[in-house]
């Protein structure tokens, strides 16, 4: 018995990286899945590895219309819709004065906008099934913290926190719940695309756990908050982060990474 059997997910970004991987571990987990992605040829591959259980959906976040005929697919071909994964997203780094308007609003629309136009098209059939409807958003450890170069992915990212709480909010009294999973520093093509080699290292190194998550540890989270043992949470940001957010400033590099030493404490 799979944790979502009998389930029908909508999972968008499921061509590449953390939304194939979560598309994938919901099929392995009996879950019937509409992939959704721009990127036509990585979505027919996510689809190659699913054994017939998820159908692609061509389109972009940012087109309500194509986000509606994903939602239909689903409805038409395995008979509603439970869960909804909110995890196309985009990034480019650049400072505020750097980034062009059209790159600050290309990554508000994906990142920030995109889930908002999900959770739009996906909520009627939610709602048609009743209590236990999930909606899941990837969020990142920027939801939380801040990040120079990174003004608006963090500003699509934080914006993120404040979009779940609220539809949170208004479906408390359906039995549907909005949360999000923010990870921090996972392996995927996006992070090598947008951070050099050397940079990836060192966010491998100053994290506590020391090394990059992976797309599949992310994916557990996924799989566990679309399961009927979260019905209790919601407007939670879950952080999957690997002790990043524990950092203090002062000691960010030095104190936490070496051997731990006992420290007496006066009275005085």
């Amino acid at each position: 018995m799979g944790t979502l059997d009998g389930r029908v997910a909508l999972v968008t970004g499921a061509g590449s990286g953390v939304g194939r991987a979560v598309a994938l571990r919901y099929v392995r987990a009996g879950a019937s899945v509409v992939g959704f992605d721009r990127n036509a040829d990585g979505l027919a591959r996510s689809v190659e590895f699913s054994d017939g259980a998820m159908v692609a959906a061509v389109g972009d976040v940012c087109d309500r219309a194509t986000l509606d005929a994903a939602v239909a697919t689903a409805v038409e071909r395995f008979g509603g819709l439970d869960i909804i994964a909110a995890i196309a997203g985009i990034s480019k780094t650049g400072s505020l004065l750097e980034m062009s308007d059209e790159d600050r609003d290309a990554i508000l629309g994906v990142n920030l906008v995109g889930v908002w136009n999900a959770a739009k098209a996906g909520l009627p059939a939610l709602l048609e099934r009743g209590a236990g409807g999930r909606i899941l958003a990837c969020g990142s450890i920027e939801s939380v913290l801040g990040g120079a170069g990174l003004a608006a992915y963090v500003a699509s990212k934080h914006g993120l926190i404040g979009l779940i709480k609220s539809i949170a909010l208004e479906l408390a009294r359906t039995g549907i719940t909005a949360n999000v999973i923010s990870p921090a520093g996972v392996d995927t093509e996006l992070l090598r695309a947008v951070v050099p080699p050397a940079s990836i290292a060192h966010i491998a190194h100053s994290t506590p756990v020391d090394r990059l998550s992976t797309p599949e540890e992310v994916a557990a989270f996924f799989e566990f908050m679309a399961g009927p043992e979260t019905g209790y949470m919601t407007g939670g940001n879950l952080v999957v982060d690997g002790g990043v957010a524990l950092l203090n400033s002062h000691t960010t590099g030095q104190s936490w990474a070496e051997t731990p030493v006992t420290v007496a404490i006066s009275d005085n």
